[in-house]
């Protein structure tokens, strides 16, 4: 399971990559984008790689992905200005952040409290880590 968090100056995630209640290892959940962006994932590890390959490209259009791409993953991407847009995985949509937290997976309420209560976006996911069993930091 996953666990993102965002403080407005940092991205971070946990690691641990697992499909159903498996877990496979350790991977990393936030890449960068050739053009200056940065998009962070939870959800089905194939389709997040689809989503990625989409924004890889110079002149990237969201819209060219399908649906069923779009509302099986939830996403953060950062535009090359800093700019946040969560990808929501229950509607297929891209929306702007507007608060100064975003937290999302597994794992991302117990972020959001550690986030609100002071802590950064690196801590709140160790924080979460240690309550959350299938987050590590």
């Amino acid at each position: 399971m996953t666990t993102i968090a965002y403080d407005s100056k940092t991205l971070a995630a946990d690691t641990r990559f697992m499909e159903g209640h498996h877990s496979y290892g350790f991977m990393h959940k936030i890449w960068r984008l050739p053009h200056g962006g940065v998009m962070a994932f939870a959800g089905s590890v194939g389709l997040a790689a689809i989503v990625k390959e989409a924004l890889l490209k110079k002149n990237y259009n969201p819209k060219t992905l399908t649906k069923k791409q779009l509302t099986q993953i939830d996403a953060l991407i950062l535009d090359p200005n800093g700019q946040p847009f969560y990808l929501n995985g229950d509607s297929g949509t891209f929306l702007p952040v507007e608060d100064i937290f975003c937290t999302f997976g597994s794992g991302g309420d117990i972020a959001m409290g550690a986030l609100r209560s002071g802590l950064g976006s690196v801590e709140a996911v160790k924080f979460a880590s240690r309550a959350h069993v299938t987050t590590n930091d």
